[in-house]
């Protein structure tokens, strides 16, 4: 730790030391410094981590709810004035080793993070993002591509933006308006009564003149916090960030603090619309409360939610859920802890729409009874113990969020740091936790006044009831095209002329491609900067009493994880399908003589999670499916498995193994009622996310003609999946009982264990498997899996759903050969594709807000999605156009060599303990050898501009025997579908 730094210090690059905080919960220091000139200020968690990371943020208030902030945060990175390229972002994302790369837009501050383990990398990374914050372009032709702009085609008049676009997919579900609803309810006089992503209805009226005025007045480097974590200098940093942007600007005006709703003395109710599906006549029901306590301190109110919420069996939870009201818990259900204020939420949804009025009263009621039946007679000790121990597993978990840990830290210190606080009184949750456990040694009834003052005796509550309306997005679609319609009248033939002109000029620019000049100014390693080392996870098999234990000694920070994996080919091929309710179901049923709910408090007193999860391996090598182990020689290999995977405090793993041995061989399945309960939940969830994720649902229906694997994938997790569980939610449940009890039977004891394990102390608990597992014998003989008959092998599929405004497209198609060059080359053309001619395509020029090109090299496919979507078939017509263009051309060298470097990055994975164990565990299950990674590796650096041309040209001839898939809106598809001969489906939500 750099212990030369103290309070005062000026720098010679300006700035000035406020303080040094010791850290030593986390193992750091954090240095807190000012900007002398510019006012700018800089947070630095600096600790002993590799991987760097660094985030401008800035606070930006809406005052409406055109999606000005989220536009401009797509709008910054698209060029700025020492790096005028199109698009910042994606020339990045293609040539640098980053670990992490985005740009996040919140209700009241628009969020720039980047990591990388390189320390080159990084700094370039820096000097890019920074530039593209502080000098962006911002041209008008952004503004069109990134927000919206009118199109005038055969004398028709539509309107495009890829933030319009993104936002009209996320207006298209219901769980969005209760998340909106959630906090605008509560603070209704506030910023977050507005929507900064932007409301579909609200984008077209933003004029580039206010987008301008918002930038200037927002991205100020005196309203900019800067935070750093990592093992790099801090002088060294605040140098660079002195040099590079802030010796230049000058000190400006902060815009005023986000301002407090006012408190009220009486609760709300209302009553709001959503889009749904045609059938849908389910309400959304929650209550919502500001609460009194501060920001600052959110570690109370994080173990009070535990308690009443963490588990199925927690008493809020239980109660709401057998109350029958609804058909389980909200989606917004829990704390909301990024605003200026708190909020806290618990409901309903599947609430029938029938008698609204009445059933929201009933909810509310149920809820506020609870919660003062446990002040009365007392919360049950078990469970704030169990929420204690939640937490505690919580604080020392080495988690990464989709990027680094310090991600988390950023967002917990932003949270106080915005509006005044010090960056790391949010961020610290340790000290808290113990002044927490400390107060409650205390006082045993802690958590009931804290019910009481939180949220009985607050009435700055708010009941509310999101209510579907099968009209909802025909209304909205007529509404604007009557919109557009009055605005087509009101333009002149010369306006007409002009703006088809402007169209013009806009896709003459995105067709336009950034020139070698502008490309060779972003700052990039050399490939022979890079290595072919590979992080080798060391491992060790143990018998233990006849059962195979593959053990990784790893630091874990007091945290045990286990997995228990059993192979499936035990099964009948009409029980496959079952498999995916059977893993979700088994982990939450009771036990003969005891409750389901009490057997969810058992887990949640003595494991942080416990889950079950359906894996598919495949002999990726074409090696022997056996492997040697000291309990025997095993077929491991080309398998699948259903996984079960625990996680707990070192000192509680011979009550979690214990509790789980009893669940996976006893699990109550005769309990009828539970298990119509979470089968209507994992519907509902299996709904939700068909109308927000259709990419992934699209892309594992084209995919499942093209390996073993993604046919079982699409069984298990995709449109056959939902169809299924529509299909059981009207079957006999005893029926459906008895099938479930067959499955455990043959799986659990039929088919034989293997355990994985990681823990940072692991030979004193290998009697323990032998205890309680040893019975279940060692992994059988390998047995060939049929699967069922695919009743459609169409090549080309649509699917629609009236809750749709925007699509979702796939294609899919065979790829090379795994660890061929050829595969490697495919691999790379896929980065390439990426960030590169489908990006612009599709993207920029078609408005999609997502555009993917994937290799599968272990299934050895290729897949192109897209996402959020206005014309998913355009899209689908255009991918083999855009591959047959690139087999066509040459790819200069320096975009070779980024290709390389940016493929590099994302084989070079960055793991947690808990994943590295899991990664080498996988690798054994698949024969896959390190050897294998360090060969692919270097391959990779082999690529060449002929290997990436070849590629494109064997893709473009796989793409005409692939599949397509298409999830969009009716109209959306009907054309396309007539002139194709394709018959429609309807998508099973409802």
């Amino acid at each position: 730790m750099d212990k030369s730094l103290k309070k005062g210090d000026v720098l010679d690059s300006n700035f000035r030391i406020l303080e040094v905080h010791p850290m030593p919960e986390i193992k750091a220091c954090g240095i807190y410094a000012i900007h002398e000139k510019t006012k700018c200020e800089v947070f630095h968690v600096l600790n002993d981590d590799e991987e760097n990371l660094f985030a401008f943020t800035f606070a930006t208030a809406p005052e409406d709810s055109t999606g000005v902030a989220h536009i401009i945060e797509h709008s910054v990175l698209c060029g700025s004035e020492n790096y005028p390229l199109k698009d910042a972002f994606t020339v990045l994302c293609q040539g640098s080793l980053q670990t992490y790369l985005n740009a996040w837009t919140f209700p009241d501050k628009t969020v720039y993070p980047a990591s990388s383990v390189h320390p080159v990398d990084y700094f370039n990374l820096m000097a890019v993002y920074g530039d593209c914050v502080f000098h962006p372009l911002l041209d008008e032709w952004t503004f069109m591509q990134e927000g919206h702009n009118l199109s005038y085609k055969d004398k028709k008049l539509s309107i495009s933006g890829v933030v319009y676009n993104e936002m009209k997919g996320a207006y298209s579900a219901l769980d969005e308006y209760a998340s909106q609803w959630s906090t605008r309810s509560v603070l209704p006089d506030t910023i977050y009564a507005l929507d900064s992503g932007g409301d579909p209805e609200c984008i077209p009226n933003l004029t580039y003149e206010y987008y301008k005025k918002f930038y200037k007045e927002r991205y100020s480097p005196s309203n900019c916090k800067i935070f750093l974590a990592g093992n790099i200098d801090t002088e060294k940093q605040l140098a660079f960030i002195n040099e590079k942007f802030l010796s230049n600007l000058e000190a400006a005006t902060v815009p005023p603090p986000v301002k407090s709703t006012a408190r009220r003395n009486e609760a709300k109710v209302m009553v709001v619309s959503a889009p749904a599906a045609a059938e849908s006549k389910k309400c959304e029901v929650f209550v919502s409360w500001v609460l009194p306590n501060s920001i600052n301190d959110i570690t109370p109110l994080l173990v009070l939610e535990e308690i009443l919420l963490g588990h199925d069996g927690s008493p809020l939870s239980r109660a709401l859920t057998e109350s029958h009201l609804g058909e389980d818990l909200s989606t917004v259900c829990g704390l909301e802890n990024e605003l200026k204020e708190l909020v806290w939420t618990v409901g309903l949804r599947g609430v029938p729409a029938k008698n609204i009025d009445e059933r929201m009263r009933k909810i509310e009621n149920l809820i506020l009874d609870e919660l003062q039946r446990l002040v009365k007679d007392g919360i049950p000790k078990k469970e704030k113990e169990s929420a204690m121990f939640s937490m505690e597993t919580y604080l020392r978990e080495i988690k990464r969020s989709g990027g680094p840990f310090s991600l988390i830290w950023l967002r917990r210190s932003l949270r106080g740091w915005l509006h005044g606080a010090k960056p790391w009184e949010t961020m610290l949750l340790e000290s808290t936790f113990a002044k927490l456990k400390e107060d409650y040694a205390n006082d045993e009834r802690y958590f009931e006044k804290m019910l009481t003052t939180e949220l009985i005796n607050n009435m700055h509550r708010s009941l509310v009831a999101v209510k579907p309306d099968k009209y909802f997005l025909q209304k909205k679609e007529k509404a604007l095209a009557q919109k557009l319609k009055q605005i087509e009248k009101s333009l002149s033939k010369e306006q007409k002329q002009d703006l088809m002109q402007k169209n013009i000029e806009l896709e003459r620019r995105q067709n336009e491609d950034d020139s070698n000049e502008v490309l060779k100014k972003i700052p990039h390693l050399s490939k022979n900067e890079l290595d072919a080392d590979v992080n080798v996870i060391n491992r060790n098999i143990i018998d233990a009493g006849g059962i195979p234990v593959v053990s990784h000694k790893l630091f874990t920070n007091g945290i045990t994880y286990a997995n228990l994996a059993f192979p499936i080919d035990v099964l009948d091929t009409d029980e496959l399908i079952y498999l995916s309710f059977f893993a979700s179901c088994i982990c939450d049923m009771g036990l003969p003589g005891i409750h389901w709910a009490d057997v969810s408090g058992m887990l949640a007193l003595n494991t942080a999670s416990f889950s079950a999860m359906l894996y598919s391996g495949k002999n990726a090598f074409n090696r022997p499916v056996s492997v040697q182990t000291p309990s025997g020689v095993l077929d491991l290999a080309d398998r699948d498995w259903i996984i079960f995977s625990i996680k707990t405090l070192d000192d509680k793993i011979e009550e979690s193994l214990e509790l789980v041995n009893r669940i996976i061989r006893h699990a109550d399945f005769s309990d009828y009622k539970r298990i119509t309960e979470l089968l209507t939940e994992m519907k509902n969830d299996a709904d939700a996310k068909l109308i927000s994720s259709g990419s992934i649902f699209a892309g594992m229906r084209a995919s499942r003609n093209f390996s073993r694997q993604a046919s079982l994938q699409e069984l298990w997790n995709g449109i056959t999946q939902v169809e299924f569980l529509y299909k059981l939610f009207k079957s006999d449940v005893v029926e459906l009982s008895k099938k479930l009890s067959g499955i455990r039977d043959k799986l659990i004891l039929s088919s034989g264990v293997i355990i994985n394990l990681t823990r940072e102390n692991d030979s004193e608990i290998f009697y323990l498997f032998e205890k309680y597992f040893s019975d279940l014998h060692c992994v059988h003989t390998a047995k060939e899996i049929v699967l069922p008959q695919q009743t459609n092998k169409e090549s080309a599929e649509m699917f629609y759903s009236s809750a749709m405004q925007v699509g979702f497209a796939a294609l899919s198609c065979s790829g090379s050969p795994t660890a061929s060059q050829e595969a490697v080359a495919e691999e790379s053309l896929c980065h390439y594709l990426s960030y590169g001619p489908l990006w612009k395509t599709i993207r920029m020029k078609g408005g999609a807000y997502g555009v993917h090109a994937n290799m599968f090299p272990i299934e050895q496919s290729m897949l192109f999605t897209t996402f959020r979507d206005p014309n998913p078939e355009v899209s689908l017509k255009l991918m083999p156009e855009i591959l047959n263009e690139v087999s066509q051309s040459e790819i200069d060298s320096d975009n070779v060599e980024k290709i390389i470097i940016g493929t590099y990055a994302k084989l070079k994975h960055i793991f947690t303990p808990a994943q590295s164990g899991f990664f080498d565990f996988s690798y054994l299950l698949n024969n896959i050898t390190y050897d294998d990674k360090r060969e692919k590796l270097k391959k990779v650096l082999d690529v060449s501009s002929g290997d990436l041309k070849n590629a494109a040209r064997r893709i473009f001839t796989n793409m005409q025997s692939g599949a397509t898939v298409s999830l969009a809106g009716k109209s959306a598809l009907y054309s396309a579908a007539k002139m194709a001969g394709i018959k429609i489906k309807k998508l099973p939500v409802g």
